[in-house]
């Protein structure tokens, strides 16, 4: 399995950082390839990170990153949030 490109660590960053500080460029867009060119241009997208942090993080760490509860991010929660976010970034070929 291949490593996290430059691109994909970049876009992993920003929506995590985001997501801490309840702040995304956009809640949804539409398409794939309006998603695609967002993503490139380095905007963040609260919708796709929602659709990679519920699948991705265990019940566990999204309650605990909950607002609502410490707002802690665990290393594993991440670490399955970023191995996600790269197949669904392979996926929509951005490497």
């Amino acid at each position: 399995m291949k490593r996290i490109t430059k691109t994909q660590k970049q876009i992993f960053d920003a929506h995590l950082e985001a997501f801490k500080n309840d702040s995304f460029d956009n809640q949804v867009v539409m398409g794939i390839d309006m998603l695609r060119e967002e993503l490139l241009e380095g905007k963040t997208v609260e919708s796709f990170w929602l659709y990679v942090w519920e699948r991705s993080a265990s019940i566990t760490s999204q309650l605990m990153a909950s607002s609502h509860t410490t707002g802690y991010i665990s290393e594993k929660g991440k670490r399955d949030a970023r191995s996600f976010m790269k197949h669904m970034l392979n996926q929509l070929r951005i490497e």
